[in-house]
């Protein structure tokens, strides 16, 4: 799952015309709302397969995925950096802030 992510907020990063399009409440073309349609439900396996290994809380959702993403890639791109590169990166450091670094350790 954590490949998946990285991967996808790469893309979303890179393509800047995807962010609008998977933040927006509605669906506007029937196109997009397959893709979206596609995404959430890959999210939703991969999210099936951690929550049956005991890799993820299992109070997070399939709905929350999507939203955590977007979250991330605006977190990104509030405050630009120079490149896009330089977005990913940042993109990365907060999904590894979010996946690892918020557990309480023992």
């Amino acid at each position: 799952m954590r490949d998946f992510l990285f991967a996808a907020t790469d893309a979303v990063i890179a393509d800047v015309s995807l962010s609008p399009v998977f933040a927006a409440p509605v669906h506007a073309l029937p196109h997009t709302t397959e893709l979206k349609q596609r995404l959430t439900a890959l999210f939703g396996r991969l999210l099936d397969r951690a929550h049956a290994a005991g890799a993820a809380d299992p109070g997070v959702t399939q709905a929350d995925m999507v939203p955590l993403m977007c979250g991330v890639v605006y977190a990104a791109n509030v405050h630009p950096a120079a490149t896009a590169e330089d977005r990913a990166a940042n993109a990365r450091r907060y999904l590894v802030v979010l996946l690892e670094r918020l557990r309480t350790r023992a």
